[in-house]
C-alpha cells in the first residue's frame, strides 16, 4: 500500500468495486471466455495470466463471500459455455425436432459446471488474508475442485487447465507421473 505498485492496486481495486454488479458480472464472463482460448485448439496459454488475474482482481475487490461466489460462477458460467459449445451439435442430428434444446443444453451443463470455480472464487475470498500465498491456495483450490468436478455425479473432465500444455511435448511430460491435475 505505501508503494506505487500498491497504490496502483489499490485504486484498481477501488475501481473495480465501484462497477456494478451487472458489469461485474459482465467482466467475469468475459475472463472466463477468454480463458477457454488458452484450450485446445487455440492454445493461447498466456491468455491464462489476465484471465486468472482479472478473476483474482474481481474477488479481492467483493464485499462480501457471496459476491465472491457469484463472480466466479459467472466465470466459470462463460469459460464452461465457451468451452462446452460443441454439446450443442448432437441436438443438429435431427434438428427439426431437437434443436431448440440445444442452447437449454449447454447453458444447464455450464451452470452446473460453474458451481465448481464459484466454490474456489469463494475459496479465493477466504484467503485474501494470506497476502502472498493466496495465490498459490487460490491455485490449489481450484485444482481441486477440478479433480472433484471429473468424479462428481460421474465426472466431467472438460476444459481443465492442465490440458492447455497439450502444445508443449516438455511440460506434457509431467503428466506421466502426476496427470492432468498435477
Amino acid at each position: 500500500p505505501g508503494s506505487p505498485a500498491g497504490a496502483n492496486a489499490s485504486s484498481l481495486l477501488g475501481r473495480l468495486s465501484a462497477l456494478g454488479r451487472a458489469r461485474r458480472a459482465a467482466l467475469a464472463v468475459a475472463l472466463g471466455v477468454s480463458a477457454t482460448a488458452a484450450m485446445p485448439p487455440l492454445h493461447l496459454v498466456f491468455i491464462l495470466i489476465p484471465a486468472f488475474t482479472g478473476l483474482l482482481l474481481l474477488i479481492d475487490s467483493s464485499a462480501r463471500r457471496r459476491d465472491a461466489f457469484a463472480l466466479g460462477w459467472w466465470f466459470g458460467l462463460g469459460h464452461f459455455a465457451s468451452g462446452l459449445y460443441w454439446v450443442a451439435f448432437a441436438f443438429l442430428v435431427d434438428a427439426e425436432r431437437h434443436a431448440w434444446m440445444a442452447p437449454f443444453a449447454v447453458a444447464g451443463l455450464a451452470s452446473v459446471c460453474a458451481a465448481f470455480p464459484a466454490l474456489a472464487a469463494l475459496l479465493g475470498r477466504v484467503f485474501r488474508g494470506f497476502g502472498p500465498g493466496r495465490v498459490p491456495a487460490f491455485a490449489v483450490a481450484w485444482t481441486v475442485l477440478e479433480w472433484l468436478r471429473s468424479w462428481i455425479f460421474t465426472g466431467l473432465p472438460w476444459n481443465l487447465v492442465g490440458s492447455v500444455w497439450t502444445v508443449s511435448d516438455s511440460m506434457i511430460q509431467a503428466t506421466a507421473l502426476f496427470g492432468v491435475h498435477g
